[in-house]
């Protein structure tokens, strides 16, 4: 499970857009992303695969489909198996979340952020930068 954190803490942190405001706010999106993408993904998980699962099997069986019933059955076993992969993953992007704010990420719907991310010095080096892309 360390090794799983330190690389998703890794991914996390990769790159750098040269502003620490800007860079915090990337690293803050993408731990909140991996959040959302586990969280979701073993909700689905619990509450539709594998109730679907045991939906068909339970059809299967009934209707004296034993080889189909046992296919689901495997199809079953597989999807615990993964399951348990997936709260796994959940908990390394929960643990990643916390290393890099200090706080429990919580499923809450996004707002919108104030865009305000540059100082003004690096307004000024953009506003050269973009300057040989103007039309003369």
């Amino acid at each position: 499970m360390k090794d799983l954190i330190k690389h998703k803490l890794e991914v996390a942190q990769y790159g750098s857009t040269s502003s620490v405001e800007q860079d915090g706010w990337l690293y803050r999106k993408r731990s909140q992303d991996s959040c959302y993408k586990s969280y979701n993904l073993l909700n689905w998980y619990q509450n539709t695969r594998l109730p679907a699962l045991v939906s068909d099997h339970d059809t299967a069986r009934d209707n004296g489909n034993i080889t189909k019933a046992e296919t689901i059955s495997e199809w079953f076993k597989q999807a615990e198996e993964t399951l348990a992969i997936i709260k796994q993953d959940h908990e390394a992007d929960l643990a990643v979340f916390k290393d890099l704010h200090g706080e429990e990420w919580t499923n809450k719907p996004s707002t919108s952020a104030k865009v305000n991310h540059l100082t003004p010095e690096e307004n000024k080096e953009v506003d050269a930068k973009m300057s040989k892309y103007r039309a003369s």
